[in-house]
């Protein structure tokens, strides 16, 4: 009975450390990453009174009307920085760039451009070196297709350079875009040219994410076997081979190492990443779909070929490889519970006589009549 609760209980700790070491990372991963624009007192030349103000990029509009996201720092259990929404009753354009509001904190913090969608209340994080003047190469597709026309000619006055064109599909390439990369902020100097964007997607994701996936599927495979080692290590345990259930458990500890560091160095694009749940299948089809679809659009088919190999070698490697180890156990423990040909004798035990069966080995003078 102590062997069983053994296992079970062994068992129950691989699962929750598992999942506890992956529900950190993906929390990590799913955070997104925002541009801050702080709010800047200025007075109104026409009624002098002062306003604080914010770029135009800053405010968002739902059903509700106009509205800031600012940034609040948060204490406690869920210490780190959520969004606020404060919404702007009375908006001023002071300008193509800069609108003001009595509504805003002056000298508050808020949300200019974010790597995905967020909503007020949920957790952000500073995005690094934003605004670093990195290259960027970016894919995108306009919303109005008959606009196609003039939009590389816009493009080459907003400081881009046009790479490919297919449609109203366009791969360009800017020093002047942030790093990390922001869909909103190619679609806001889109609409500053009055272009509007539909999607836009970074290559240098792309390529994060296409990396991402054999390591995925490595990890996968990882935790397949540590709970193939578990058996050899329950078994082994029933046996009483000490030995050797020592040896499976050093072994799963050093897979368990193994996988927890292949995890840390991982990193997956923020951009790409779907808004709420991170195994919302439906989003990487449809993301996925969009974008190698419009690789191909410009040219670039055989990047769209070789991505789409990497993530089919990724996903077969990972399923090869897991139904194998689930096949391989119980085939494991069949061949080892099989005695060998010709040992039969070696592996049954015989059975013991009864004591009136017994021979008596005593000498003459001590044996004693058994009646």
């Amino acid at each position: 009975m102590k062997k069983v609760m053994l296992c079970i209980f062994s068992l129950i700790f691989i699962l929750f450390a598992a999942c506890t070491g992956v529900s950190f990372l993906v929390e990590d991963w799913m955070t997104p990453e925002v541009a801050v624009a702080s709010a800047r007192n200025r007075s109104d030349p026409e009624t002098g009174i002062n306003l604080a103000t914010l770029p135009v990029d800053a405010v968002r509009y739902d059903s509700a009307g106009a509205y800031a996201l600012r940034i609040q720092e948060e204490d406690g259990w869920n210490k780190g920085e959520t969004v606020l929404r404060e919404g702007l009753s009375e908006l001023q354009y002071l300008s193509e760039s800069e609108v003001g509001s009595r509504d805003l904190v002056a000298y508050g913090e808020y949300v200019r451009f974010s790597s995905k969608p967020i909503e007020p209340g949920q957790t952000v994080r500073r995005a690094d070196n934003s605004k670093s003047g990195g290259s960027q190469t970016v894919l995108l597709r306009l919303a109005d297709p008959s606009t196609a026309e003039g939009f590389p000619e816009a493009l080459a006055a907003l400081g881009f350079e046009v790479l490919g064109t297919g449609g109203d599909a366009f791969l360009v390439r800017s020093d002047a875009l942030s790093v990390p990369f922001f869909e909103e902020e190619v679609k806001s100097v889109a609409a500053s040219a009055g272009y509007f964007v539909a999607s836009a997607y970074s290559m240098d994701d792309l390529t994060a994410l296409g990396a991402a996936l054999m390591p995925l599927a490595c990890a996968g495979m990882l935790f397949c076997v540590a709970l193939l080692l578990w058996g050899f290590f329950c078994r082994a345990l029933y046996r009483g081979t000490a030995a050797r259930y020592w040896i499976w458990a050093a072994i799963a500890a050093a897979l368990a190492a193994a996988w927890a560091v292949l995890f840390f160095f991982m990193k997956l694009p923020s951009s790409l990443l779907p808004q709420r749940q991170i195994l919302d299948v439906a989003h990487y089809r449809a993301r996925v779909s969009e974008f190698l679809a419009l690789l191909r659009a410009v040219g670039q088919t055989a990047a769209a070929d070789a991505w789409e190999a990497q993530a089919a070698a990724a996903f077969w490697s990972f399923l090869a490889v897991s139904a194998a180890l689930v096949a391989f156990f119980p085939i494991f423990c069949h061949l080892r519970r099989a005695p060998a040909r010709g040992s039969a004798g070696r592996h049954t035990r015989p059975r013991s006589l009864p004591a009136k069966h017994k021979p008596n080995h005593a000498p003459k003078h001590l044996r004693t009549t058994r009646r």
